[in-house]
């Protein structure tokens, strides 16, 4: 192989006696002749990886938003088995509040998991400045819950 060969080249020599599936569609890659997956169509590539990646920056963000998620989906539960289950009367404005909650920050733990790989490449300040907001929405979300609640009596 010489240094002319490109990376798609690369792929295929390693592929070519190996049955290994595509990180897609899960389809054998065997003998692939080209660089993309003959059955989805994926770009495939080549690629050295660390052994031990480093989750930190992952996890930092993950936790303040798997908190929020937590808290309020099981406070919601709790408050919606309460007032509608036990009788104490219609939900309203608490459970919308939680159910609010709740959703915002599930939708963020789903698009923080798909998507985090991307901030990896960020400047370390900019990454300082994401985990900082993380934890900055949970703290202010749970005063809101906790002026809200002190209004709603």
């Amino acid at each position: 192989m010489t240094d002319d060969d490109g990376p798609g080249e690369l792929l295929r020599t390693y592929l070519r006696d190996r049955d290994l599936p595509c990180p897609t569609c899960r389809y054998n890659l065997r003998d692939l002749r080209g660089s993309t997956c003959p059955e989805c169509g994926d770009e495939l590539e080549l690629r050295l990886s660390s052994a031990r990646p480093r989750l930190g920056f992952f996890i930092g963000v993950l936790l303040p938003l798997a908190m929020g998620l937590g808290f309020y989906g099981l406070v919601g539960t709790i408050v919606v088995f309460f007032l509608l289950v036990e009788g104490f009367g219609e939900p309203g404005l608490a459970a919308a509040m939680l159910g609010g909650f709740a959703l915002v920050f599930g939708m963020l733990v789903l698009v923080w998991c798909r998507r985090w790989h991307r901030a990896r490449l960020w400047t370390a300040g900019r990454r300082a400045g994401l985990l900082a907001w993380a934890w900055l929405g949970l703290a202010l979300s749970l005063l809101l819950f906790y002026l809200l609640a002190a209004w709603l009596g």
